[in-house]
């Protein structure tokens, strides 16, 4: 440091300076005062401020406050706006931390935990980091673990991968739980509003427990009795198990969840396997049901309700890692449809005009290359213009792949639909009007009228190659454009070859499933990526449905039950049509319907076949029960090929042993949420076959679907230049795809009671 004149100076205009400078560090206001080298001096009052700063924050060392009134009656020597300590009067803590407001000890919500706290917490955890000390918990059927209340020595914890508690309780829909309540280990839910019924469900609308009147639903297990009136406003959770008292009746979940009369008789049960028992213990098989003795008509419907809700809550309320993970999504998602003519906008003879824009891309000029037909020399995906990103858009195209306005029968596909809906999703959930950092892009790699063999890996057709070619090029093509990518998934949309040659389901399976085994593992190898991308399949319906052979559905529908990633979106079967194939607007239809499925998995939400779970008849009814995904069911409209159609059986073809009965032999309703009472023309005998949507009676076509109210961003377009005038129908027009789910195409039998 200079000093001018040089430290330890006599001069008068020093010792002048040093007067004028002490004179403002005593008398001044509080600030800075430089000295004779330019350094700043605390003034005495800026001293004394940060004097008083350090004693508001010091706790009176020199004192132990035992309780809060012991504190409060030394408020003197506790500043205002300080906070101090006193000792825990329990266990759960070593001291509570309390703050002076205004003369006024008030706790500030901290506490000093104790030795014995920490101890009970590192007892909650595992070597594995999962919590030991379980109060009570609720899994699905697949013994996932949708909430758990852990006990700690502290009190009750509540962890969910669906909810959350904050220090006010938790409180969802018109339910609640407070932390006095907690804290007492008596827990009960109760209804906010004053109405009977009690809702708790996550933000995605899935339910972690419902009483709605006769029905209660908790994850994997649904309850419903016209027997037992449940005239409650709370659910207690108490030691062991969930209670519910209601006049002489106990409802326990402790393992298997159970109604018990007040002599511990079980009146219905299901079991830690997902079995479902009634009363004197008739059980229910996984699939097709199993019945021995004499059930009544009410016993039947609450069996199949439970069983089908049970099933629905297997995969439907299980939630894992998202695909992608969460955490490490990458700036692009490719999704790569392979298929037949289906997967390229086959018959679509048309693109329609769309100038939504969120930034989604296509490999080349169009989303299905150039090369989709078959006969040709050679097979890869051709991106028309090479491999570089174009922003995606719907393209007509002719069978050489040459892009036109006015000819080629190929023209919209799913793609953009798809990653648009895709996107909108994304965008709602990051909450963001457009995420720029993270976009979808599509590539068609299908090969139209091929077979599954043909389409297969080291077939001799090549086909298998539009894949691989299409892989290699968003490769290249990303890293030109400096995109981190991954696969998000595959869209597999083929079977309507084999379906129409009534192919077996035993012929048909292990080839969906050897196409699985090869697809993925080329998908992760060319990103690189360690996520598995999901796999998501359609069910073949309309006009391919080969008269009453079920062979492929039903092989579409076990490989969806047994390969956990992958998912079934539901059928094609019920979309307007010209005879086969789609409409440019049903294409666009079924792409949101595939991004609504994609969505949820993207997210950690995995959905369950909607499909019947198993029937019952005696005389001349049947009961089929069914995994509804958004209950109850509902009867809705389908197309026969563009006819909106409301078929009098509502596409339900009953055969026994003495022929079969459709149409106006059939009579159905809907009696619960999850069954279907059919009532034939005559007694039925023999062995009793259920089938829906079959090829005969019904054009590959039904009338069964959910509740689910979700619609698409997009609507039904018609009057457009090239478009076909038989696109052009009244009931749709202008009107936003309903994307409600439609039951699967199924044939089951029927067990006698």
């Amino acid at each position: 440091m200079a000093f001018n004149p040089e430290l330890g100076s006599t001069s008068p205009a020093v010792l002048l300076d040093n007067a004028e400078r002490l004179d403002k560090l005593v008398n001044g206001p509080a600030a800075d005062v430089p000295d004779r080298g330019g350094d700043p001096l605390y003034s005495w009052r800026q001293m004394m401020a940060k004097n008083d700063e350090v004693r508001q924050n010091l706790i009176p060392l020199s004192k132990q406050y035992m309780t809060l009134e012991a504190a409060q009656a030394d408020i003197a020597n506790i500043p205002e706006g300080s906070t101090t300590y006193y000792r825990s009067p329990d266990d759960s803590a070593l001291a509570i931390e309390i703050i002076n407001n205004a003369g006024t000890l008030q706790p500030t919500g901290r506490k000093m935990p104790s030795q014995e706290a920490v101890d009970a917490l590192l007892r909650m955890l595992s070597s594995d980091g999962l919590v030991s000390d379980v109060f009570l918990q609720w899994l699905d059927k697949n013994d996932v673990v949708i909430a758990r209340w852990l006990e700690t020595e502290a009190g009750l914890a509540f962890k969910s991968r669906f909810l959350s508690f904050g220090p006010d309780g938790f409180s969802a829909s018109n339910a609640g739980v407070t932390a006095s309540r907690i804290y007492s280990q008596i827990i009960e839910w109760f209804t906010s509003d004053g109405s009977e019924d009690l809702v708790v469900s996550d933000k995605n609308g899935l339910i972690a427990l419902q009483l709605l009147g006769n029905l209660l639903k908790v994850p994997g297990f649904t309850l419903s009795s016209p027997f037992i009136n449940f005239d409650v406003k709370k659910i207690g959770l108490r030691q062991g198990g969930t209670e519910i008292d209601v006049d002489d009746v106990i409802i326990c979940h402790t393992g298997p969840s159970r109604v018990e009369d007040k002599d511990g008789l079980i009146a219905f049960e299901v079991k830690e396997n997902g079995e479902v028992r009634s009363s004197r213990m008739y059980e229910l098989g996984n699939s097709q049901g199993q019945a021995t003795g004499t059930l009544t008509e009410k016993q039947v419907i609450n069996l199949l309700d439970g069983a089908g809700a049970a099933y629905a809550s297997k995969r439907h309320n299980q939630v894992r890692f998202p695909v992608p993970r969460g955490a490490n999504l990458k700036k692009l998602t490719y999704w790569f449809i392979y298929s037949q003519s289906l997967g390229n906008g086959g018959g679509s003879s048309f693109a329609i005009p769309d100038t939504t824009d969120f930034g989604n891309i296509m490999l080349g000029q169009s989303p299905r290359g150039s090369t989709f037909v078959k006969g040709l020399p050679s097979y890869d995906f051709g991106a028309v213009g090479g491999n570089v990103f174009y922003p995606l858009k719907e393209v007509r195209q002719t069978d050489a792949g040459v892009i036109s306005e006015t000819s080629g029968s190929h023209g919209e596909t799913i793609a953009k639909a798809f990653a648009d809906e895709l996107k909108r999703h994304y965008n709602e959930r990051t909450r963001q009007q457009n995420n720029t950092d993270h976009i979808f892009g599509v590539a068609c790699c299908g090969v139209s009228g091929a077979s599954i063999a043909d389409l297969t890996k080291g077939a001799p057709a090549g086909y298998y190659n539009r894949f691989l070619t299409a892989l290699s090029g968003v490769a290249a093509a990303a890293a030109a454009a400096g995109y981190e990518w991954e696969v998000g998934g595959l869209i597999y949309t083929q079977g309507e070859h084999e379906a129409g040659n009534g192919t077996t389901t035993e012929i048909y399976q292990p080839q969906l499933q050897a196409m699985y085994d090869n697809m993925i593992p080329d998908a992760m190898a060319a990103s690189g990526q360690k996520s598995t991308p999901i796999f998501l399949i359609n069910q073949v319906g309309n006009s391919f449905i080969s008269s009453r052979n079920f062979g492929v559905v039903e092989a579409q529908r076990r490989f969806v039950e047994e390969n956990p990633l992958a998912f079934m979106v539901g059928s094609y079967a019920g979309l307007p049509n010209p005879v086969d194939h789609l409409f440019a607007n049903s294409y666009r239809w079924l792409g949101a319907q595939f991004a609504k499925v994609a969505d949820r998995v993207m997210w950690g939400n995995d959905e369950a076949n909607f499909q019947m779970v198993g029937a019952y008849w005696s005389g001349n009814t049947v009961y089929s029960g069914f995994s509804t995904r958004v209950p109850p069911l509902t009867f809705k409209a389908a197309y026969v090929t563009y006819n909106e159609t409301m078929y009098h059986d509502k596409g339900f073809t009953v055969s026994d042993g003495s022929g079969v009965l459709t149409g106006e032999d059939l009579t159905v309703s809907i009696v619960s949420d999850n069954v279907i009472k059919i009532v034939a023309s005559r007694p039925l005998t023999g062995t009793v076959t259920i089938m829906l949507g079959d090829g005969t009676a019904h054009a590959g076509v039904h009338n069964i679907a959910d509740s689910d109210t979700e619609i698409s961003e997009y609507v039904w377009e018609s009057g457009l230049q090239n478009q076909p005038a038989t696109e052009n129908i009244a009931s749709l027009n202008n009107k936003p795809y309903s994307l409600a789910n439609r039951a699967l195409i199924q044939k089951i039998t029927a067990q006698e009671f």
